[in-house]
């Protein structure tokens, strides 16, 4: 129950810090004001800004970086050496992010692809 009360509140507040520092803020793709996360996944998988809802895209990326920290702060809780912490929760965080936004970034992929046919099939 404690690692569920844990996974719970590390999820709410990081995700509440980003909703401030970054949904919030995503109004409008501007290429020079976009987050990292986000430039990555544009440049690593040619992602069309066009074609996807930046708002959108912002908060499922807020979402699932929030969903990371989560799962890594449950993983190392039991841990008591703050160095085997750092060690196996970089471990864990590093095939997480990559794992979880090459997921994300194949979801755009096909939401816009399905949007082109979608468009093509309404003329």
């Amino acid at each position: 129950m404690e690692y569920i009360v844990y996974f719970i509140l590390t999820f709410l507040i990081v995700y509440t810090i980003s909703y401030f520092l970054m949904v919030r803020k995503a109004k409008e793709y501007n290429p020079n004001k976009i987050p990292i996360e986000v430039a990555y996944l544009l440049r690593k998988n040619k992602l069309d800004m066009k074609k996807i809802s930046y708002h959108s895209f912002v908060r499922t990326i807020s979402l699932v970086g929030a969903l990371i920290m989560a799962i890594t702060v449950v993983a190392i809780f039991p841990i008591q050496n703050i160095l085997l912490q750092l060690l196996v929760g970089f471990l864990i965080m590093i095939p997480l992010i990559f794992i979880s936004y090459q997921i994300i970034a194949n979801y755009y992929k096909k939401k816009g692809s399905k949007d082109d046919e979608h468009k093509k099939n309404r003329k």
